[in-house]
């Protein structure tokens, strides 16, 4: 055990095991030796190695008030029954903390980069360094630390590009020239700007990290890019549905002149193919009429009109 240094997941139980050797020493006088308190603490750190100080601490107190024994029991049981009292679920964990500078152990961070030749804001979301509750977050959810995306953007590691053989940062950085409202006025303001790191809870980027840089090209939102393809999608829909209407109506019209000529071979025409053949003629025209102010269909068809023509020939002129 000297020449292993033992390295617990929480670093404030090397003070918790010291303190526990000192309690257990103030109760029973022959353990207020320093080579035992200090040979105790080792155990303890040893034996509790992954679990919470205040767990430790409340299982020690549980040993203290419930011990009965004549004499002064010996390191190992001392530490059995502070195993079997943690083992019980008695002495629960309690819940891991988050720090004032985080967000149930997250931290924000933003910046620009340029992408495509266009800026890109982007938000990062990172576990905290500075508490327990972000450690938890970094191992649970494989995340990176607020200092190690730091780090990694910093050294080019992420958001880069190669160049020439070395690696180049997409990161925007320096003066920028915003435009932000205030008090119901547009303000225009030259700041330095590289990146922001949330600094205390539920803490939101400034905007003058939001605001874009008024020399660079002009924004595009993503509702106007959306706005912009239904647009465009709608316009493909009307013109695929003209196509199938005009192609429907030259359908009708083909069918019409067919019958009407298939008809008019025969001497006399029964009353109910007159009739027929009069509904679909004036149908068809409507249509036609209809779809010119639609611009759709500019003339009428050349067969349209023969068959108007042979239809009036035949003594029909009510067509």
């Amino acid at each position: 055990m000297k020449n292993q240094e033992l390295k617990p997941q929480y670093p404030q139980l090397r003070q918790t095991s010291k303190e526990v050797a000192r309690q257990m020493g103030v109760n029973w006088s022959k353990y207020e030796r320093p080579e035992w308190q200090e040979q105790f603490s080792k155990l303890i750190l040893a034996t509790f190695l992954n679990t919470h100080p205040d767990t430790v601490l409340k299982a020690c107190s549980h040993v203290l008030l419930t011990n009965s024994d004549e004499y002064p029991p010996s390191q190992g049981r001392l530490i059995q029954q502070m195993r079997d009292y943690i083992g019980t679920g008695q002495a629960r964990s309690p819940q891991l903390k988050a720090c004032s500078m985080c967000s149930d152990g997250l931290r924000k961070i933003s910046f620009w980069i340029r992408e495509n030749n266009q800026p890109k804001y982007i938000e990062v979301n990172t576990s905290c360094a500075e508490c327990e509750r972000g450690a938890k977050r970094k191992s649970s959810l494989k995340m990176l630390s607020n200092i190690d995306f730091l780090l990694k953007l910093l050294n080019k590691e992420i958001y880069s590009y190669p160049k020439d053989g070395e690696y180049e940062t997409k990161m925007i950085s320096g003066q920028v020239t915003i435009k932000i409202r205030y008090r119901g006025e547009d303000k225009v303001k030259t700041i330095e700007r590289d990146y922001w790191l949330q600094t205390k809870t539920d803490e939101q980027p400034p905007l003058e990290m939001i605001c874009r840089d008024l020399n660079q090209s002009k924004h595009v939102s993503d509702f106007g890019e959306l706005a912009r393809e239904r647009k465009q999608a709608k316009a493909k829909y009307l013109e695929a549905l003209k196509f199938q209407e005009r192609h429907l109506l030259e359908k009708d019209q083909k069918e019409i002149v067919q019958t009407f000529d298939n008809l008019q071979s025969k001497e006399e025409l029964k009353i109910h193919e007159y009739c027929m053949i009069k509904a679909k003629i004036q149908h068809l025209k409507e249509s036609i009429e209809y779809r010119e102010t639609m611009d759709e269909i500019k003339d009428i068809t050349l067969e349209e009109y023969i068959t108007i023509q042979k239809a009036r020939k035949k003594g029909y002129n009510d067509v």
